[in-house]
């Protein structure tokens, strides 16, 4: 069950929120494998493999360990053989080790991957980056960031969901950062072990499916200013600060049991 329970939240505030309580069920969730368009192995440039790769690309990452830090403006699938067996991992640099941009539409998949410390100590550097108007899945990957900057942060008009997916371990800053008017969604996913999980602003909108956040120092999401939420089937556990903070009378927050 869903609950608005908070040490920060004050019973005038809870009466301005509206909350639904309605039946609802788990989202099948059903991928189409399609063959790769060519592969890269360790020690070869993601990057190049991008940049001469066509619009719908399936680009396929060998098992072994990475060290680059790439962009993505097309649309394209990059995906390794699992997320305990192909690694990405950031050079000291303060840029994220995946950024993914697009004032056009495109729809990018990354799938079974495990993306990895970017290793830049005096300046912010995200492990996933998603602005403009990308649309994002992210597939049995793990973010694994542990240093500044989140492990996931979604801007603009941007659209990310989370299927069979986890972000982890990042201590220093936190774990998903949602803002402006961007959407995430989750879906048999977890957010565990960070500073704080999951932080949501502006008009941005979060739908949790099946998911559990966890084990985090601080609050488990936090949501503020015109946030909508919609929470399904989701466990909010351990966490040391409140489960679900919610700092605007503004926020929509619909639970789903």
């Amino acid at each position: 069950m869903f609950s608005l329970a908070c040490k920060s939240l004050t019973v005038g505030l809870a009466l301005a929120i509206l909350v639904l309580l309605v039946g609802g069920g788990r989202a099948p969730v059903g991928w189409a494998q399609t063959d790769c368009t060519l592969t890269v192995q360790p020690g070869q440039s993601i990057q190049q493999a991008i940049n001469a790769a066509a619009e719908g690309a399936v680009i396929c990452l060998s098992a072994g360990a990475f060290q680059e830090n790439i962009e993505i403006q097309k649309s394209l699938t990059l995906r390794g053989a699992g997320r305990e067996q192909t690694s990405l991992e950031g050079k000291p640099e303060c840029k994220p080790v995946i950024r993914i941009e697009s004032d056009a539409k495109i729809q990018v998949m990354l799938q079974g991957l495990n993306v990895a410390e970017a290793k830049a100590l005096f300046c912010e550097a995200h492990g996933i980056q998603v602005r403009g108007k990308a649309k994002v899945t992210l597939m049995n990957t793990q973010v694994s960031i542990k240093q500044n900057g989140h492990s996931l942060i979604v801007e603009d008009q941007a659209e990310v969901s989370l299927a069979d997916s986890i972000i982890f371990g990042n201590r220093a800053t936190g774990g998903v950062l949602v803002k402006d008017s961007a959407e995430l969604s989750l879906n048999n996913s977890r957010i565990s072990d960070n500073f704080a999980a999951l932080l949501a602003q502006n008009s941005a909108q979060l739908s949790l499916i099946n998911s559990r956040i966890s084990g985090n120092l601080g609050d488990g999401v936090s949501v503020e200013d015109s946030v909508k939420v919609s929470i399904n089937d989701s466990v909010f556990k351990d966490n040391s600060g409140c489960g679900i903070d919610i700092r605007s009378a503004k926020v929509q927050a619909r639970a789903m049991s």
